[in-house]
């Protein structure tokens, strides 16, 4: 419990706990706060370790198809920083019946809290060259666009493995790890 100490949380909110299992033992973790030794970085990246190989063929299938456009990603965030993204002024929209739509996810509960998910840079929206590539080859690499993340209408239309609402949440860049139910559970 010593590792999950105050650390100055928004009361709101607090980070998701749940049991690592991979290729560093087993430990109990929370959602944007893991320890460094779970951590690894390729390509300016950060990720959970477990899936820093898997990120390093995707990165290099990408600049092999787009040898002129540069992989840019984002990945593990910490549970200060899914703070920031969630109360961003920039990232809040309203529905049509004033309720606030956040871009980020609750603080304590987002794919990148668990190293798990990546932001990639410069695809060019959902009908760009490289998301087009993404989404068909990055579950290859064992990354995919979530079907909440993919554009409403369905286009492009491919087959996705993962469940939910189609186009809840329209967010072309994001790309969430398959293994996240093998590694943390």
């Amino acid at each position: 419990a010593a590792m999950f100490g105050g650390g100055g949380y928004d009361s709101l909110y607090t980070p998701k706990r749940k049991n690592y299992i991979g290729i560093k033992g087993s430990q109990a973790v929370e959602n944007g706060n893991f320890p460094p030794s779970l951590l690894g970085s390729f390509n300016g990246t950060t990720l959970l370790i477990d899936v820093i190989e898997d990120y390093k063929k995707l990165v290099a299938a990408y600049n092999k198809q787009f040898p002129t456009t540069p992989f840019i990603a984002s990945g593990y965030r910490t549970y200060k920083s899914q703070l920031k993204v969630y109360n961003d002024p920039k990232k809040i929209s309203k529905s049509a019946s004033g309720e606030e739509i956040h871009l980020g996810a609750t603080p304590g509960t987002s794919k990148h809290g668990w190293g798990l998910a990546i932001d990639v840079s410069g695809l060019g929206g959902f009908r760009g060259e490289r998301y087009i590539w993404m989404l068909k080859n990055a579950p290859k690499y064992s990354f995919l666009n979530p079907k909440w993340a993919q554009e409403p209408e369905g286009w492009p239309k491919v087959e996705r493995a993962d469940s939910g609402k189609k186009g809840s949440k329209p967010e072309p860049w994001h790309f969430n790890s398959t293994r996240v139910s093998e590694i943390i559970k």
